[in-house]
């Protein structure tokens, strides 16, 4: 395994554009409109859609496992029983379980994930590099995506 950063993939693709070279948060083309999951039209989220697409409800969130919304839009405080919940895991900001660290609510300064200390982040950190350990159990070694520990 590796991290993204470290990936030999060459070319990103842009997710506005569709062109490989840059990625969205760079690409001078217009913003795409984003579409309904469920009737894949502009103008609304899936969650609010009127029409009925029969068996088909869109994709199922990650949070409440109901259809019609991803996790990233599901208004509920996710019980972390699923794995791919963010309502589960705590935010690496202040430590609440609901949401993540770039939606908290309390703001706050970054925390380096190198030193631990706030203020900055492990990029800009003048500490040594430390071992990376696993968010889930906090041991080094293993990525959480590879973690088993419950």
């Amino acid at each position: 395994g590796h991290q993204a950063r470290d990936c030999e993939k060459s070319e990103s693709v842009c997710y506005n554009c569709q062109q490989e070279g840059h990625m969205s948060k760079d690409c001078g083309e217009p913003r795409a409109e984003k579409l309904c999951y469920k009737c894949n039209q502009a103008g609304h989220l899936s969650r609010d859609c009127s029409q009925n697409s029969g068996y088909n409800d869109g994709p199922t969130c990650y949070n409440c496992n109901q259809p019609g919304h991803m996790s990233r839009d599901c208004y509920e405080a996710g019980s972390g029983s699923n794995p791919r919940s963010f309502g589960g895991r705590p935010c690496y900001s202040c430590g609440q379980i609901g949401h993540i660290s770039r939606e908290c609510p309390s703001g706050g300064a970054p925390k380096c994930y190198n030193c631990g200390n706030s203020g900055h982040m492990s990029r800009d950190c003048d500490q040594p590099a430390q071992a990376k350990a696993c968010f889930k159990c906090q041991q080094p070694g293993h990525l959480a995506r590879d973690c088993y520990t419950e």
